[in-house]
């Protein structure tokens, strides 16, 4: 059965096995924050076309040698089709407006791509974990970005502070994201947390 959490419900969730996913819900902003502010909804619209678009991806590619011939072949060096990010600038309806910008934040609920899918034997354990993590404030307030374009960022609460810093003026908090669980059998959730991260790519810890 599936089951929906605020942020501040979390604390509900069973201690059960199953999987479970975490989103930012764009439509708990402050929205009298942006009823009279056109650049404001602007900024917001681009930053979640920006936090949503995936960066270009680097690849180097040759072909297998050939025993017969002792050839490696040629070595093609690229990128892999990238698109530009999409904008918008104050003529846009999307921003124009008001009730269409909604209406626009309304719509992403249902279909954004998830942030994080895992799994985990005792999800109440599991999800508890992120908060404590989210709730630091070294983490949501003080982390150090061009660490993490060094080393690999540790946990997913490490990598949402990235987002929480690029919006952070435009009123995105932790109390923005809500988790979706599923409770399973313990024997099925490495399965189906697989097939979960294969068919929806979130954002962080694809597998």
């Amino acid at each position: 059965m599936l089951e929906y959490f605020s942020y501040s419900d979390t604390g509900k969730i069973k201690e059960s096995p199953g999987c479970y996913s975490w989103y930012i819900d764009w439509t708990k902003i402050r929205r009298k924050d942006f009823e009279y502010d056109l650049n404001k909804r602007v900024d917001l619209i681009n930053a979640i076309f920006k936090v949503y678009t995936p960066n270009p991806i680097f690849v180097n590619a040759t072909r297998k040698m050939n025993y017969k011939t002792q050839y490696f072949g040629e070595l093609y060096v690229g990128a892999l089709e990238h698109k530009e990010n999409r904008t918008i600038n104050s003529s846009s309806r999307l921003a124009l407006d008001y009730n269409l910008f909604l209406n626009f934040l309304d719509f992403t609920k249902s279909l954004i791509i998830p942030l994080y899918i895992g799994k985990s034997k005792n999800l109440n354990r599991r999800i508890k974990q992120h908060v404590e993590y989210l709730e630091d404030a070294k983490t949501i307030l003080n982390f150090d970005i061009e660490k993490s374009e060094k080393e690999e960022l540790k946990n997913f609460s490490e990598r949402f502070s990235i987002i929480a810093k690029d919006c952070s003026n435009l009123g995105l908090r932790t109390n923005m994201l809500s988790v979706k669980i599923v409770y399973l059998d313990e024997d099925s959730i490495t399965e189906f947390e697989s097939n979960l991260n294969y068919l929806y790519k979130p954002l962080f810890g694809l597998k």
